[in-house]
């Protein structure tokens, strides 16, 4: 699940905007402070993911043991260990002689964005593959990321012979610069069938278990067919490939490379089955959506009507944000509580805090709290009262490991009332209050993805630009682009064009890239409701009539 949480965030943050590589120069101490961020964590963890898996989980750890033996307190160094590891695989022909680890990751770790995988069947047992790079959303008319290519392990398994295992998640075949597409047969040669007629019937799915680090475009007959494998027996893909999946139709449906019929297909098995680890990924492009619909009164009716048909909880602005959908995934285990969100696990939490509180909390429970504090705390903070509030204010005040402190304030920008955010925003310059810069821009990006605190954030930032400024240079522009992500409207549009511009002629060395980015994802949230809405209506239409026929035969 870390895994799954881990590439999806940064491919989130690339999509958006254009992120810096994974690996950069660096020149100053302000450099190194930078260096360590989203990208270099998320990005850097999934790359080391798909590296593991295309050499081999043993080559792998064999290069590892030999690299921190060799260079035993020596600064680490990234080519050192890609020269081991190419000694490790050559030795036991995991990959070709002709694959170099480190040509392979330099294409991945020097460039920005990611690719798209398309694989289409061609009708003759085959598919072609080909990849492109993924447009950052909030620049899409730049051309920079044209020319980009990528060496990307396939890894390929079918609905013939599912194979999810770390075997069926090795590389069967490569694209490359020199060759980024291809064209092959998709059912393993050994599997004794005859591909044509299978062709028909049996999905294909590469990339399982995110083995590489890629989101995959399916022609339309490949979608329906693993809609058909979800709605049947949706356990055959794993709960990770799943999420995968949705994550990847709805991301690929923003970018127009597929159409919303498609995407609300692969959901369809959601009307009858609650699958909750799946259930936080869809609810997360739901909300998107549903923000765009309120710009239509039918299309906000006909969705809301169409979300109460899947088995998890309504839509509403108490939803939690993505972050929160990521933190909780894995569930609080209570007698009882079946998922961190229904009313057993929100009392359960509750009635340890409040131990916790009066001192009266078990040795068990106050380690189950620890262990998952900031998702714990957060349930609080959205469902508590104002004696919960008063004591998690009192216990961020209070001397305590830096990371800890994080936490609760992160957790504590879940609250869905406006007083307590605006409490939480006051500390940011308040006399007496000493808080890192790092604590603050957290907090505030963290309170950014609360739809109720959205509003306060933008406000607080425009506000307070300069002061922000001097606490951490550069980084308040980033706060920025995270709080506007959601504006949808042409007068937003029009007011942060003109506070971008005023800021501009103050600032020389404002990022222009940025300011453009942050613009242009406006536009795009305004493209997708112009150019969107009505198909997105049609389509949630005619699920419903389809329903509602399907009752009505039911009933006879």
């Amino acid at each position: 699940m870390s895994k799954f949480s881990s590439i999806r965030t940064a491919m989130k943050i690339e999509e958006h905007v254009h992120a810096a590589s994974v690996i950069r120069a660096v020149e100053t101490a302000d450099d190194a402070e930078k260096i360590f961020d989203s990208i270099t964590y998320s990005k850097g963890s999934g790359l080391l993911l798909m590296l593991r898996n295309s050499v081999g989980p043993q080559n792998f750890r064999n290069a590892v043991v030999t690299y921190m033996e060799r260079y035993q307190f020596q600064n680490a160094n990234s080519q050192r260990f890609m020269d081991i590891l190419d000694e490790e695989i050559h030795k036991n022909r995991a990959i070709g002689r002709g694959m170099n680890v480190t040509k392979i990751m330099h294409s991945w770790t020097s460039q920005q964005s990611y690719p798209i995988v398309r694989c289409i069947r061609t009708g003759n047992g085959c598919v072609r593959l080909s990849q492109t790079p993924h447009p950052v959303r909030n620049n899409i008319t730049s051309d920079e990321t044209t020319n980009q290519l990528w060496w990307i392990p396939i890894s390929m398994t079918d609905g013939n012979q599912p194979d999810f295992t770390q075997q069926g998640t090795y590389p069967r075949v490569w694209l490359t610069p020199e060759r980024p597409s291809l064209e092959i047969p998709y059912f393993p040669t050994d599997s004794g069938h005859d591909s044509t007629n299978d062709e028909d019937d049996n999905w294909i799915l590469i990339n399982g278990e995110f083995s590489g680090y890629v989101r995959v475009l399916y022609d339309d007959y490949n979608w329906r067919l693993i809609s058909r494998q979800l709605v049947v027996n949706h356990t055959v893909i794993p709960q990770v490939t799943r999420a995968q999946l949705i994550d990847d139709a709805f991301t690929l449906a923003l970018g127009e490379y597929l159409e919303y019929k498609v995407v609300l297909e692969l959901i369809e098995y959601l009307t009858s089955v609650s699958d909750e680890f799946v259930r936080a990924t869809t609810q997360f492009h739901l909300k998107w959506m549903r923000e765009r619909a309120k710009q239509n009164e039918s299309l906000l009716t006909l969705f809301e009507e169409y979300t109460g048909r899947l088995k998890f909880e309504r839509m509403d602005d108490e939803h939690p944000n993505e972050y929160n959908n990521l933190v909780r995934t894995d569930g609080f285990e209570g007698e009882g509580c079946s998922s961190w969100s229904d009313g057993v696990c929100v009392d359960q939490i509750l009635g340890m805090f409040r131990a916790e509180m009066d001192g009266t909390i078990t040795a068990a429970n106050k380690k189950a709290m620890i262990e998952h504090l900031e998702r714990n705390w957060c349930v609080v903070m959205r469902h508590g009262g104002n004696d919960e509030w008063k004591w998690a204010w009192r216990m961020s005040m209070n001397d305590m490991m830096a990371s800890q402190r994080a936490k609760i304030l992160s957790a504590m920008t879940c609250s869905q009332d406006r007083n307590r955010l605006k409490q939480l925003l006051s500390r940011v310059f308040h006399p007496t209050i000493e808080q890192s810069p790092r604590d603050t821009f957290t907090m505030i990006e963290k309170m950014a993805d609360n739809s109720i605190g959205r509003p306060m954030v933008l406000n607080f930032i425009k506000t307070n630009w300069d002061r922000l400024g001097r606490q951490r240079s550069g980084d308040t522009l980033k706060l920025l682009a995270s709080a506007s992500k959601s504006l949808s409207t042409n007068e937003e549009l029009d007011e942060m064009s003109q506070f971008l511009n005023d800021l501009e002629k103050k600032d020389t060395k404002l990022d222009r890239s940025i300011t453009a980015g942050i613009l242009n994802g406006i536009r795009a949230n305004i493209r997708w409701t112009e150019k969107h809405s009505d198909k997105v209506y049609s389509v949630l239409e005619a699920r419903r009539l389809e329903g509602r026929t399907k009752a009505s035969i039911f009933k006879a």
